[in-house]
């Protein structure tokens, strides 16, 4: 069985959120884990199987799909993607360029930037806007990611998500992303509940050596046990156990416990002028006033 919708990205811009929004609705049945990135990740030539896994036991739910941040930016998943799955409803949430790229920033710094080796230099937000151009500015140049994705789908196809509207009216974004998905749209999720309604607050350790702890045991943990449990068990059944032993929850518990300093004003205008351009053209697409994402507006 494969997806008839693929949430994109961008990275940061609540996804995590609008993932469990998605995943608790009765009629709709997401891969459990966020994140899969099989259109990005190597050849697709021989993973079909293990990509079907991902929606084992999606029965008769009308909405089917998973979601990955790395899609949006990807130069070979729309093609990918429009040969297995044409006609697939495509969801993306954006955010204030600087202000995406700086929370990406700290997420990536705390997955220890997807490497192994947990003993390199943490670099700073500088340095990382410098040394890691296609991890964190890339992402965040929506218009033109969005033009690659236009040049294999119709925009009828697309469900553009503002990071700005669910901070405002989280309600109305549900009702409206589960209409796309032609769902009951008069579900409420328990996201969206008082007690529940939080998007992940970037968190910051309090010290470097929790820092360099924490790089250790996260890189430990993902070379030894979650991908050898991948391999024995299968991906959905790997990740399920992975979220039910809430590894990163613990993890978050025992090393981080501050948020991460602001962005300068001075510094989030200087990164956001990067993106002028885009921005401009990318409300003219999406027919979204977005002058408070300029740099001039910072």
């Amino acid at each position: 069985m494969l997806p008839n919708f693929i949430g994109l990205g961008a990275p940061k811009a609540a996804t995590t959120w609008l993932f469990h929004c998605l995943r608790e609705h009765p009629e709709i049945f997401i891969a459990a884990s966020k994140e899969v990135t099989f259109f990005d990740y190597g050849s697709i030539k021989g993973r079909l199987d293990t990509y079907e896994e991902h929606f084992a036991g999606a029965g008769n739910a009308k909405a089917i799909g998973e979601f990955s941040t790395r899609y949006l930016s990807s130069v070979r998943a729309p093609e990918r993607v429009k040969q297995l799955v044409p006609g697939v409803k495509l969801i993306a949430a954006l955010r204030q360029p600087a202000d995406q790229i700086y929370s990406h920033y700290w997420h990536l710094r705390r997955q220890n930037f997807h490497q192994n080796d947990a003993t390199s230099e943490i670099p700073s937000f500088e340095k990382a806007l410098a040394q890691m151009e296609e991890q964190l500015l890339a992402p965040a140049y929506y218009y033109r990611n969005l033009s690659n994705w236009l040049e294999c789908f119709d925009f009828s196809q697309f469900h553009i998500i503002l990071y700005d509207d669910i901070k405002k009216s989280p309600i109305t974004v549900v009702e409206r992303l589960y209409a796309f998905l032609e769902v009951d749209n008069t579900f409420l999720p328990s996201a969206l509940t008082p007690n529940q309604f939080q998007m992940r607050v970037g968190r910051v350790t309090a010290t470097e050596i929790k820092e360099k702890l924490h790089r250790r045991i996260y890189a430990f943990l993902a070379r030894y046990a979650y991908q050898p449990l991948k391999h024995l068990l299968g991906v959905r059944r790997a990740d399920r156990i992975k979220s039910l032993l809430r590894v990163r929850e613990t993890m978050d518990v025992l090393f981080y416990d501050k948020r991460y300093p602001c962005l300068s004003s001075e510094l989030r205008k200087i990164v956001s002028r990067r993106f002028d351009a885009d921005v401009r053209q990318l409300a003219k697409l999406i027919g979204r006033p977005l002058d408070h994402w300029l740099s001039e507006k910072q």
